[in-house]
């Protein structure tokens, strides 16, 4: 759904956001669900071809650079292969790492120590609507450091990056001819970015792609990622042959997706959002979740039920 131009105001107490007034009523938006399996990493998990190092959430695929350089690795040393976690909060939690799950008792960490690091992990989606708009969303922790005392994050944010993207099944990683690409995000540290983008399907059967990489030799490496989304927008553009092979690309659904900025209350506590005109409540409800203590999922009924269900 477009929202035409118009103002949402957010008054948020510590857990929920008390009101939203959203002047003039735009159509209904398509609010279907998460169209990931597993996208939260609750529901199981297991060794990628039976290596002990890379533990990936069940329905996901992982990919990594080993034993060469890739673009951007600082003065192009090799990469290496990282290690990957699901990690079960029940086995215990160091202070100060609390912030690393958003939701339930898992989330997914990979990390490589003194090398830079390039990884994946994909999903293939089916049921698509050919011409259907998606939105990709994920949230990724930045947690790249060096130690001294503590942690020390870079000072340069692109030692740290994101990238989605999304591609006919079959196509392989990297392969930017297939893959529609987002572009590089630069990271937020000491805290989770959301990071979103856009995109029209071109088949039924797609691949969901998000990559993370590390591109200085930190003496840790590292991402979380956790409480992923895939959903369909109300938006439909014509797409002319959209082929059934791995090499038709993908057609991006505009510009290119720039990282949510986290919202700023005002002094008196509220929020203040102006509507712009790409604006959706899928993104608006991203954009707002962690300020209403909610994952996307909860906080876009409660928006849309705060403004008399638009």
């Amino acid at each position: 759904m477009k929202l035409k131009r118009t103002a949402l105001w957010l008054a948020a107490t510590a857990f929920l956001l008390l009101a939203v007034v959203l002047i003039a009523q735009p159509t209904v938006a398509q609010s279907g669900p998460n169209l990931f399996t597993n996208p939260g990493f609750e529901e199981g998990h297991h060794h990628q071809d039976g290596i002990a190092e890379i533990t990936v959430p069940d329905g996901w695929h992982m990919y990594w650079v080993d034993a060469v350089t890739f673009p951007g690795a600082y003065n192009d040393l090799v990469a290496h292969r990282p290690e990957t976690v699901v990690w079960d909060a029940t086995g215990g939690v160091p202070v100060g790492e609390e912030v690393f799950w958003r939701d339930g008792i898992f989330t997914l960490k990979i990390f490589k120590s003194w090398a830079p690091m390039y990884a994946a992990i994909s999903q293939d989606v089916s049921g698509l609507e050919v011409g259907r708009h998606y939105l990709v969303v994920a949230p990724v922790y930045t947690d790249i450091y060096d130690w001294d005392g503590g942690k020390i994050p870079p000072t340069d944010s692109s030692h740290g990056q994101v990238r989605l993207g999304a591609s006919p099944v079959g196509a392989g990683w990297r392969d930017e001819a297939a893959i529609a690409y987002s572009g590089w995000f630069a990271s937020t540290y000491a805290g989770y970015g959301i990071f979103s983008y856009e995109f029209t399907a071109t088949q039924s059967d797609m691949t969901v792609w998000i990559e993370v990489k590390g591109t200085y030799p930190h003496s840790n490496n590292g991402f979380f990622i956790d409480t992923v989304g895939l959903y369909a927008l109300d938006s439909v553009s014509a797409v002319t042959n959209p082929g059934g092979g791995s090499t038709a690309p993908v057609v991006p659904a505009g510009p290119t997706s720039t990282p949510l900025p986290p919202p700023t209350p005002r002094p008196d506590g509220a929020i203040y959002h102006t509507v712009q005109g790409d604006d959706t409540l899928w993104v608006i409800a991203v954009q707002y979740a962690s300020v209403m203590n909610m994952t996307p999922e909860e906080a876009l009924p409660r928006i849309q039920e705060l403004n008399n269900n638009p």
